[in-house]
């Protein structure tokens, strides 16, 4: 089955100047282009133009109001990787609907953690309906109890008329809300970010018009899931409102293989895709074979989600360059969930901004970051975001809210047309203050322009009065016992009017000479780093927990840690690998 083309030849590129979803889509449906989900292992593609996907999100739109759901009212879509979704998504657009987005995923403890996990999330979305696809029904059912309704994407979709419109579709408003994004950090309490529709019209024209440059020979690529901001607005909203065509791989697909990522980049001259820092790392370090690759024409390879970090983006270039890889193609950025997605990013066509330096602290991850010439005199590395797209302003602030000067590290804030203005069922609690400005529960500086993210507020550590990051822990531990950073997590505690270092590392050997032997390679390599002596845990694959984008979860590492979730004992004995 032929994919959609590239370019429309019957339509101008638009680029943004949309009123909501709905228009967009009217006028991408009048092209070529569209969406294709590809399964790499089965060699099969699932081919849906925005033609096709508008007739179908309009008779889906109707058999929401057969079910009797209201404009405004919430229904909850497990985003999966699948035309059904995206039907489902975009029906509930057509139907003034709000789409609750929840994960599509096995968490660690299997079925029974991911039941939870649905439950938690659909009952904080307040919707009476949950539709998943058929094969987590189960869960769905489950999660649903007696309070709401669980019913298959399949089943719902085949009782949906091609060609019903129904009773006539209101106008959506651009105020009213196009869709819930729940933070994919979110847990025993699930923070579901209300994002309306002249928020997110306004977030998709700056990141295409000034971020993206979308250009009318663009085409995407994302194995991102739905659930999450960068998959769900980057990679669907955004492309559909430029009328971009998109080729999907599943979250899934790319952990198990990410070659064939770069194999489905190469296949269909991918000019613009995004990923997490450690998808790039992770990528270089499994991928074999890139001979037969062709990546001269990925014009810009995002990288966002989390901190960025210069060893990961050298690694792909130093691997993947002789497939025709530029590294002037990576463009750092940052954005969050309560913004709608971004609210940085990096010039087009020039290599990322690096900054070397060395901070001179002032507790709680502030400081001042002093530059110094070059890495190998810098105590720390860090890698621009960009700069604020138009009609964004970003303040970095201290504890006392007041603006610090360049070079200054303090706390991130955000004003612009894009940040939400409440949680689902948080009215009464406005999510920025009354200036417009969100704290961020980031921490940065600016130079020259250019916003540099340091680390997340709440996860600084602080050991013997210093300041230090839980990445290069992780990064120090993981080069000490050769494992990915992925499977490493560094948590801070408080015990005894002091600072206690936890390093968690899952996937190691069980036998119990081999356990003590990593414990005395940890505890030297970390010691010898940062002056501290480690407790050293043990843990068995799939057992630290992730966040939708596939970052690891360390304030749900440290909640599980003190709930006793794993042995913690500084003695590696077999029992510990839990």
């Amino acid at each position: 089955m032929s994919c959609t083309p590239t370019a429309n030849s019957s339509i101008a590129l638009k680029l943004g100047g949309f009123a909501n979803t709905r228009s967009a889509l009217d006028y991408a449906a009048t092209g070529e282009t569209g969406v294709n989900f590809h399964d790499i292992r089965r060699g099969r593609v699932n081919v849906m133009s925005y033609r096709d996907l508008r007739e179908r999100a309009l008779a889906a739109a109707s058999g929401m109001a057969k079910l009797g759901l209201s404009p405004g009212e919430r229904i909850g879509l497990v985003a999966d990787t699948s035309a059904d979704f995206l039907v489902l998504f975009y029906g509930a657009q057509y139907a003034g609907v709000v789409a609750c987005t929840l994960p599509y995923q096995v968490l660690p403890g299997g079925r029974q953690a991911y039941t939870q996990r649905l439950r938690s999330l659909h009952k904080a979305s307040g919707a009476r309906w949950l539709l998943a696809p058929s094969v987590v029904m189960t869960c769905a059912e489950e999660a649903v109890g007696r309070t709401a309704d669980a019913i298959a994407f399949e089943a719902f979709l085949e009782s949906c008329c091609p060609g019903d419109e129904g009773p006539a579709i209101r106008l959506v408003g651009a105020d009213i809300p196009a869709y819930v994004q729940f933070s994919s950090g979110s847990t025993s309490e699930p923070k579901g970010v209300v994002v309306r529709q002249q928020a997110l019209m306004a977030n998709a024209n700056a990141i295409a018009c000034h971020g993206l440059r979308i250009q009318a020979a663009d085409r995407a690529c994302s194995w991102l899931p739905f659930c999450h901001d960068m998959g769900l607005v980057g990679f669907s909203v955004v492309a559909m409102c430029c009328q971009r065509s998109v080729d999907y791989l599943s979250p899934y697909a790319f952990a198990a293989s990410p070659l064939s990522w770069l194999k489905l980049m190469s296949e269909q001259a991918t000019t613009i895709v995004y990923a997490p820092s450690f998808a790039w790392r992770l990528a270089a370090r499994r991928c074999r074979g890139t001979e037969q690759l062709d990546l001269r024409l990925l014009r810009i390879a995002g990288v966002g989600g989390d901190r960025v970090r210069i060893e990961d983006l050298d690694a792909f270039v130093d691997v993947m360059s002789v497939a025709g890889f530029r590294r002037e193609a990576f463009q750092p950025s940052y954005g969050l969930a309560e913004a709608t997605l971004a609210v940085t990013m990096g010039d087009t066509d020039l290599q990322p901004i690096i900054d070397y330096v060395n901070i001179e602290e002032r507790g709680e991850g502030f400081g001042v970051a002093l530059p110094r010439s070059s890495k190998h005199s810098a105590q720390q590395t860090f890698v621009s975001a960009g700069r604020p797209l138009p009609g964004i302003d970003v303040h970095i602030l201290d504890q006392k809210d007041r603006q610090l000067p360049e070079r200054t590290i303090g706390k991130l804030w955000v004003r612009g047309p894009a940040v939400a203005q409440a949680y689902q069922g948080k009215t009464d609690a406005p999510l920025p203050r009354a200036d417009g400005f969100l704290d961020t529960g980031d921490l940065g500086y600016m130079f020259a322009g250019e916003l540099f993210v340091t680390g997340r507020a709440k996860e600084v550590i602080l050991l013997r009065g210093h300041n230090v990051w839980p990445q290069d822990v992780e990064r120090v531990a993981a080069n000490a016992v050769r494992a990915d950073e992925t499977d490493v997590a560094a948590i801070g505690l408080e015990r005894d009017g002091g600072e206690k270092l936890v390093v968690l590392v899952q996937g190691q050997p069980v036998g119990v000479e081999e356990q003590e032997r990593i414990r005395r390679t940890l505890v030297a390599a970390i010691a010898t780093a940062f002056g501290a002596t480690p407790e050293v845990i043990l843990l068995r694959n799939n057992s630290l927990p992730y966040t939708s984008s596939g970052k690891l979860a360390r304030v749900c590492v440290k909640a599980m840690y003190l709930e006793g979730r794993w042995l913690h004992s500084s003695q590696m004995a077999s029992e510990n690998v839990v």
